[in-house]
């Protein structure tokens, strides 16, 4: 287990249309979750040089991948990385929608040969700090040129421009395109959605990632009920441990 996210409201009115939970003026325990996960890739991450390429994916639709890649993407970057978040579901795309944007050019444009990168790369997005590469027009064909010599050649360009590169993936039992993108990746995360993804799939998932098992990093356990009696995260993060207090005057 990499790590534990636990059960937020999203916020219309926070950025990204809620979807960041990550906040660094204001601590929380969601906050403190994605620093503790981010810590632990980064040491899972201890072994590789230059860039390194994090794939994010989950068992089945609504469980909640997306969300987990973009505040990771927040996270890195407060960690003083310069980072980019690449939307690689060329079936379901959801980035756009979170930025409330057209999705009109991004990653299927530079497969198909239309587009370079540097020139449907969003920078420093709703003044984030972090890269996102969005899904692009709709694909005939998502699996095919996401295993292509294009796509292979876009990594290696964009491996010199940043420290992290985030893929956020289709599911991974849904359709055939993870399995290409695992070619590309350094680590693999698995995002579980608490009390709804099936023990069954996560053991049908490992079988079918046997070829690629020393890359998958862990499990990150999504939308966790911190109120549940038998649940322990209270004892696993320490919330506010060691906070600064204003002097009295």
């Amino acid at each position: 287990m990499l790590g534990i996210v636990p059960l937020a409201n999203k916020d219309s009115r926070r950025p990204a249309n809620g979807h960041l939970l990550f906040d660094t003026a204001h601590p929380s325990p969601v906050s403190e979750s994605f620093r503790a996960l981010r810590t632990a890739i980064l040491f899972r991450f201890r072994r590789v040089s230059g860039c390194r390429v994090l794939l994010t994916t989950s068992p089945n639709p609504e469980e909640g991948k997306t969300t987990v890649s973009l505040n990771l993407a927040a996270a890195f970057h407060q960690n003083h990385l310069k980072v980019l978040l690449i939307d690689a579901d060329l079936r379901k795309p959801k980035i756009h929608k979170i930025f409330d944007v057209e999705d009109a050019r991004g990653l299927s444009d530079v497969l198909e040969g239309t587009a370079r990168p540097r020139d449907v790369i969003a920078e420093n997005v709703d003044g984030l700090g972090f890269d996102v590469l969005f899904s692009g027009p709709h694909s005939d064909h998502p699996t095919e040129i996401l295993g292509s010599k294009q796509m292979s050649d876009m990594l290696t360009e964009l491996k010199s421009h940043y420290d992290i590169i985030i893929i956020d993936s289709p599911p991974y039992l849904a359709v055939a395109d993870v399995a290409v993108l695992n070619e590309y990746v350094d680590g693999i995360t698995v995002v579980t959605r608490y009390h709804k993804t099936d023990k069954r799939h996560l053991k049908d998932m490992k079988k079918r990632l046997s070829r690629e098992a020393e890359k998958i990093l862990g499990i990150v356990i999504n939308q966790v009920s911190v109120k549940e009696k038998d649940y322990y995260y209270q004892q696993y993060y320490y919330y506010g441990y060691g906070d600064a207090k204003p002097r009295k005057r």
